[in-house]
């Protein structure tokens, strides 16, 4: 009965603490604010201890919740966006002044080893060797600037991390520390770690001084060196007529290297048949590449989301989790740079189809504008030949006047091919109604339809009448 009750005593414990811990992980994981892309840096890291107490066992849960940050710049203010205004602003200023204390730092070491070797090189009129004091003095100054350097190096490069964060929105730096990052600061260091040790180090050389028997062959050489104008000066002329020939040798060289320069950049200049293919195949790769880079995206969004979830599920997936954010931020910036490439590419080929596409343009316009004025021309022309058959027709058909007294005119009708007289116009204007329509005048000419009693004729003949007073009709 006794150990009946220890298991169910020990079972409600258990049952207790499992829903503890589930409220706590419900209660964190609704804490979780949803940033850009739906991806946060938080991260909830358990800690279970066993502490027994009369046979039964207690779990202790434990929980350290980090500060939440998303992929980007999560902007909810005026406030905010200033602050990340104002850090990265005060984080620059820090990198350049850094960076003018490194320049600094690495010429006065260049300065400090310059003046070693030159004081130590004049040993037979200074007396510094290179176990003199001074001598000492100065390339201990020199590892000590070199020391201060690398120092400097490695603020300026977690400055650059600082920076990175901000501008992603990270809150780890192992999300900025890229491979490229620690390869160029692995080189850097290495690089401005040379200089001078203090002390002395012997060699010996057992060959010595070489007697020089080849002087075929210095010859070519030093015809080659003065010939490409490089003049290393371990061979020179002793008499005036080498002396001339060499100042010879000098003049061609000069010339002929550059006319083979000028050949070979012509020969391997593309033509723009070769520029537009270069171009083209570029922007293809480019667009490839501009996929590839969003799909590594969308595929690092989706293993930093199953870490996520594998995290709050009690699984040790912190250093995975990393590893796939600092890839997901490497895959942005390569999507970027992409981008900007084909931005770059664009204007370099419109950069080279600017001229010719203008005088295609221009050739084009200009042979519309001829066509246009054939055009205009043709129908000036025929409109011209209509214009002169008009008139041709109505000065045909317009008779000659003749000569009447003031007071009366006395028109002719065209019948056929023949005139026929016509009575005066008072006799005319009493013969016709006033009413039928017949006599209309439109002008200082009048035009009087009269019926003529002839069958070969027309029922009726066009008469012109000049100048008949609007009191006739």
């Amino acid at each position: 009965m006794c150990r009946n009750r220890l298991l169910a005593t020990d079972c409600v414990r258990a049952a207790r603490e499992r829903r503890r811990c589930m409220t706590l992980l419900s209660s964190i994981a609704s804490s979780y604010e949803k940033r850009n892309g739906g991806v946060s840096f938080a991260l909830l890291e358990h800690r279970s201890g066993a502490h027994s107490r009369t046979g039964s066992v207690r779990v202790v849960h434990g929980a350290v919740h980090r500060r939440q940050s998303g992929y980007g710049i999560a902007i909810s203010s005026d406030s905010t966006a200033k602050m990340r205004c104002r850090q990265r602003k005060l984080l620059f200023i820090k990198r350049n002044k850094i960076c003018d204390l490194s320049l600094a730092l690495a010429i006065v070491g260049i300065a400090l080893t310059i003046l070693d070797a030159e004081l130590t090189a004049l040993g037979g009129e200074t007396g510094v060797d290179k176990q003199h004091p001074v001598s000492l003095l100065l390339r201990c100054l020199c590892v000590v600037s070199t020391l201060f350097l690398m120092v400097f190096l490695f603020v300026y490069h977690a400055i650059e991390v600082k920076i990175a964060l901000i501008d992603s929105g990270a809150d780890d730096w192992r999300v900025a520390l890229t491979t490229e990052r620690i390869i160029k600061l692995t080189l850097e260091i290495i690089t401005c770690a040379i200089c001078p040790l203090p002390g002395q180090c012997r060699f010996a050389s057992y060959d010595g001084e070489l007697a020089v028997e080849h002087y075929y062959l210095n010859s070519l050489w030093f015809v080659m060196v003065t010939f490409m104008s490089i003049g290393y000066g371990d061979i020179v002329p002793n008499t005036y007529c080498g002396r001339t020939l060499s100042i010879a040798t000098g003049i061609v060289g000069a010339g002929v290297s550059s006319a083979l320069i000028a050949v070979i950049s012509r020969k391997l200049e593309l033509s723009r048949a070769e520029k537009h293919v270069n171009n083209f195949m570029a922007d293809s790769k480019l667009t490839n590449q501009r996929k590839n880079a969003a799909a590594a995206v969308l595929q690092q969004t989706w293993f930093i989301h199953k870490f996520k979830s594998a995290i709050r599920r009690g699984k040790s997936e912190d250093l995975r989790l990393r590893h796939h954010q600092r890839r997901f931020l490497q895959a942005i910036n390569e999507f970027r740079r992409i981008k900007w490439d084909q931005r770059k590419l664009q204007e370099k080929g419109n950069s080279l189809l600017d001229v010719g596409k203008l005088h295609n343009e221009m050739h084009e316009t200009l042979w519309e504008m001829h066509k246009t004025q054939d055009h205009l021309i043709t129908q000036v022309d025929f409109l011209t030949q209509k214009i002169i058959a008009l008139q041709n027709t109505l000065l045909s058909q317009q008779p000659e006047p003749r000569a009447m007294s003031s007071n009366a005119l006395v028109p002719t009708a065209a019948v056929g091919t023949g005139a026929v007289p016509l009575p005066p116009q008072s006799a005319l204007t009493s013969q016709l109604p006033p009413s039928n329509g017949l006599c209309q005048s439109t002008s200082a000419n009048a035009i009087v339809h009269l019926p003529v009693p002839n069958s070969s004729s027309s029922s009726s003949t066009v008469v012109p009448m000049n100048l008949m007073d609007e009191s006739m009709i």
